[in-house]
């Protein structure tokens, strides 16, 4: 569940843009006890969830270029969004990599979109961005955590995480995903945008990590050059 809250300051959840979700059995995708406004969902996959939003104050949301399926409400309107079955590998065993011809392939927007997925797969592998966590590769295997999102709103926090709910992105379930998307006042899972939702790639923030000891190995060796130059001469 995505879940709009205060956190400090009395400010509004606005602009954040959650893209290419997994969600599964969740009881409900958004929460919000806030002012907001310009959120987003986009190239995502919504499977089982029973409702769309709760809380004392109605989200102001757009879901685009999104799959649904089994949900128990009303669809809401957006661009690009399709009902299908997503046909992922072993949904009950947690595999929710994409299958050969899933409809979820190729359905996804280019907008804004994720360099990567959740295991570093570079997006798109086909003609174009696929929906949900995993891009599809024949080759992969593994489970789900991913996606991303981001977004604005000082002291507040957008955090996933129903036990059966969102799988990926800004979510954390008993299930597979391990992160939550979170502003000022606590940080997310990786790259924080500093409001209410965070960009959230493992892959990313692993290959900064590593770029970043790499970089700190290679002042050493410099530093250590010249010293022994200066000790030579």
């Amino acid at each position: 569940m995505l879940d709009f809250s205060y956190y400090g300051e009395n400010t509004a959840a606005y602009d954040n843009r959650f893209s290419h979700l997994t969600v599964r059995g969740a009881e409900t995708l958004v929460c919000s006890e806030r002012e907001n406004y310009g959120n987003v969902i986009t190239g995502s996959i919504l499977s089982d969830v029973k409702v769309l939003e709760k809380g004392s104050v109605k989200i102001d949301l757009l879901i685009e270029n999104s799959a649904f399926w089994l949900a128990g409400f009303s669809l809401p309107v957006g661009p690009g969004n399709i009902t299908a079955d997503p046909l992922w590998v072993d949904a009950p065993g947690g595999d929710y990599h994409l299958q050969v011809g899933s409809p979820c392939i190729g359905a996804a927007s280019s907008d804004k979109a994720p360099a990567d997925d959740r295991e570093g797969i570079f997006r798109p592998q086909g003609d174009g961005f696929d929906q949900g966590a995993h891009e599809f590769d024949e080759g992969e295997v593994g489970t789900v955590t991913g996606g991303s999102g981001s977004g604005n709103g000082d002291g507040s926090a957008a955090s996933g995480g129903s036990p059966g709910g969102a799988l990926g992105g800004s979510s954390s379930t008993e299930e597979s995903s391990d992160g939550a998307a979170q502003g000022n006042s606590a940080n997310g899972e990786t790259e924080d945008s500093g409001g209410c939702g965070c960009h959230l790639s493992a892959s990313r923030t692993n290959s900064v990590w590593w770029w970043l000891a790499g970089l700190f190995l290679y002042v050493r060796r410099v530093r250590l050059i010249h010293r022994l130059r200066f000790r030579v001469e």
